[in-house]
């Protein structure tokens, strides 16, 4: 009887043991799922980011470009009108 009782003691034990693995590997399997999903996320984020980043960047850019542009033009624009006058003087 003490055998048996020993036996059934092991055997729900060991069960217990077992569905207590199989738990903690689904929450392991469904934390590496949320990890992941997280990561994905967090990388997405990241790449949107230096997106609107290089494009701000372009951006500038441009605008810097077109100031430099309108500068040159003005510039131009006054030697111009400056020759005009150095003609009209003489």
């Amino acid at each position: 009887m003490m055998i048996m009782m020993m036996m059934m003691v092991v055997v729900v034990v060991v069960m217990m043991m077992m569905m207590m693995m199989m738990m903690m590997m689904m929450m392991m399997m469904m934390m590496m799922r949320m990890m992941m999903m997280l990561m994905m996320m967090m990388m997405m984020m990241m790449m949107m980011m230096m997106m609107m980043m290089m494009m701000m960047m372009m951006m500038m850019m441009m605008m810097m470009m077109m100031m430099m542009m309108m500068m040159l033009m003005m510039m131009m624009m006054m030697m111009m009108m400056m020759r005009a006058k150095n003609r009209e003087k003489h």
